[in-house]
C-alpha cells in the first residue's frame, strides 16, 4: 500500500499505526491461538516495511485516540492521518485519494445462491 501511495503522492518519511489485537483478545477470550495468528502478519508486515524503508516509524492506535481526544477532535480518518504524521496543522489541498483493494479470487468457486437458469454465478471480481 505503502508503494501503491508513493506512486501518486511524494513520500519523504513512513509512519504506520497498528493495533494491539492481541491484547484486546486476551481481554475477551482465554485463547490465545487467535492472537498468536494475529501477531504473526503484523510482524511480518513490519520487517517488510522496516526492509523498504529502515527509518519507518511505528505507533499505536490508543496513542492516535487519547491525542484526538485531548486536543478535542472529531473521530475521522483525516484527522487521524494528521496527527500519526506528526502535521496535525495541516491544511488539505481538497483532493482526497481513494485506494480500493479489489479481491480477485475467492476459495469458494461460485456464489451460494442458485440463478433463475440453476446456475451458479462464479465468484469472481471484475478486473
Amino acid at each position: 500500500m505503502i508503494k501503491q501511495v508513493a506512486k501518486i503522492l511524494p513520500v519523504s518519511r513512513v509512519t504506520v499505526e497498528v493495533t494491539q489485537f492481541e491484547d484486546q483478545v486476551k481481554r475477551k477470550t482465554a485463547s490465545l491461538r487467535d492472537a498468536t495468528q494475529m501477531t504473526v502478519p503484523r510482524w511480518f508486515v513490519y520487517y517488510g516495511i522496516k526492509e523498504e524503508w529502515p527509518n519507518a516509524k511505528f505507533t499505536y492506535g490508543y496513542i492516535t485516540k487519547n491525542t484526538r481526544t485531548r486536543q478535542g477532535l472529531a473521530k475521522s480518518h483525516r484527522v487521524d492521518a494528521r496527527w500519526i504524521s506528526g502535521n496535525p496543522l495541516a491544511v488539505s489541498c481538497g483532493h482526497t485519494y481513494l485506494i480500493k483493494r479489489v479481491r480477485r479470487q475467492n476459495q469458494q468457486l461460485h456464489i451460494a445462491t442458485i440463478l433463475k437458469d440453476g446456475m451458479h454465478k462464479a465468484n469472481k471480481a471484475p478486473k
